[in-house]
């Protein structure tokens, strides 16, 4: 008998400590999983937050009227030159009236001339975008006819090197327009040895900038498309040159209309997943490039 209620003893004992045990296992279980989950909840946060920064606009903080309505319309006859194109006719440099209403006009408080390699094509060329915008204060000469200027002191040329001055310095007293380069940096190169060119005074930003093109170049991201040059170039002499309020140097931001436009359908054609054909790596990881 006694060995009996020993032994019923042990085995109560026994299922006791299984309890425990079962239940200690239970809870570790329950720790574990909700241990992962938090890590899983901090690696999601941790994802969405560089997604977000991957997802900042680059064009959110400036002034551009929507281009919204530009994605609706319809590819168009140019009544000038019998071809068709979207928008506007980078030929001819003509807005269609279809979608006139909606783009900015921008007065520029320096006239502008624009010296375009004759082997840098119109479709692209971002500098057109300018004549588009600001029609009455841009002019464009192609590198087999140049501009003739009577007096080359007065006239700024926007490039880099060690004799440029920053925008900062210049007298807007002393000068009647500005003459900006468009082609590649190789084009420029050999454009910049024009005799007739190196009368003129250069200039060179005051800040740094970097550049969003979408296209290829292996030069370094200060190397801008030739509208973010131009853009660079009336944002800093608003502001340095002739002291600006904030309003009219913000009225500058609308020189990126058709870039911010052009950059927008970079990143819907890439996001649509349609097409993978030509995507530009430029100097970083092209994910980080299209927004996705």
């Amino acid at each position: 008998m006694v060995d009996s209620k020993i032994n019923e003893n042990k085995n109560e004992i026994q299922k006791r400590k299984n309890v425990d045990e079962d239940k200690e296992e239970i809870e570790a279980k329950k720790l574990k999983s909700l241990n992962e989950e938090t890590n899983e909840k901090e690696k999601s946060t941790n994802n969405d937050n560089d997604e977000n920064k991957r997802e900042k606009r680059p064009f959110e903080n400036l002034e551009i009227d929507d281009y919204e309505p530009l994605f609706n319309s319809k590819r168009e006859l140019c009544k000038k030159c019998d071809k068709t194109f979207k928008n506007y006719c980078y030929n001819c440099l003509e807005v269609f009236d279809s979608v006139k209403k909606y783009i900015p006009k921008v007065k520029l408080p320096l006239p502008l001339d624009i010296l375009k390699h004759s082997l840098e094509l119109n479709s692209k060329s971002t500098a057109l975008h300018s004549k588009l915008i600001a029609p009455d204060d841009v002019n464009i000469y192609t590198s087999e006819k140049m501009p003739k200027y009577e007096n080359p002191e007065r006239v700024l040329l926007l490039f880099p090197g060690d004799d440029a001055i920053p925008v900062s310095e210049v007298d807007p007293k002393k000068y009647d327009r500005v003459l900006v380069i468009d082609g590649t940096w190789y084009q420029a190169k050999i454009l910049i040895r024009e005799p007739f060119l190196q009368k003129l005074q250069k200039v060179t930003f005051t800040q740094p900038h970097t550049t969003e093109f979408w296209r290829f170049q292996n030069l370094g991201d200060e190397h801008l498309a030739t509208i973010e040059a131009i853009y660079y170039f009336y944002q800093e002499y608003e502001k340095y040159c002739l002291k600006a309020n904030e309003k009219l140097v913000k009225s500058m931001d609308n020189l990126l209309y058709f870039y911010a436009f052009q950059w927008e359908v970079i990143q819907r054609h890439y996001k649509s997943g349609k097409s993978k054909k030509g995507i530009s790596k430029r100097l970083h990881n092209h994910e980080t490039y299209i927004r996705k």
